[in-house]
């Protein structure tokens, strides 16, 4: 019988608040930029038009594969307000390492697992955390970049 394991490991969590006049804009903008560094899946997508004040959330993941068995996964989620006084664009970044195998009974295939976890495992999570953090940077750098389109007035 083969059942899957999977190994996740939160690497970091970024928070931000920016001042914005736009945030919807700004929202579909970081979602474009973190579309350069992986494949992105969309979670949420909600644009609430009703009443003075605009609520904005967006929440997406971005992944990267590493190898058949490990990925980085970049989870986005992004809550914006337009008000009447002021208006903002929070962000936080969540950085993962997952990790799934196929884990059979088998003598052989409880061997390669146990080979994989104790050997190749280690290295894997620490090229993902590495590559995690330079993939955030490049973001970031990218996002700041294109911030003074949103600064607000």
């Amino acid at each position: 019988m083969v059942h899957m394991e999977r190994i996740s490991d939160a690497i970091f969590t970024k928070k931000s608040t920016i001042r914005t006049k736009d945030p919807y804009s700004l929202a579909l903008e970081i979602k474009e930029i973190a579309s350069y560094y992986g494949a992105v899946k969309e979670k949420v997508h909600e644009y609430d038009t009703n009443g003075p004040r605009k609520v904005i959330k967006l929440v997406f993941d971005v992944k990267n594969p590493i190898n058949k068995h490990t990925l980085t996964k970049l989870s986005f989620l992004m809550k914006g307000e337009i008000g009447v006084g002021t208006s903002f664009l929070e962000v936080k970044v969540i950085g993962k390492s997952i990790t799934e195998i196929d884990a059979g009974s088998g003598f052989i295939s409880q061997a390669y697992d146990d080979y994989y976890l104790r050997r190749i495992f280690p290295v894997l999570r620490r090229e993902t955390e590495s590559r995690l953090r330079e993939i955030s940077a490049l973001i970031e750098q990218d996002i700041k970049s294109i911030l003074y389109k949103y600064n607000q007035n």
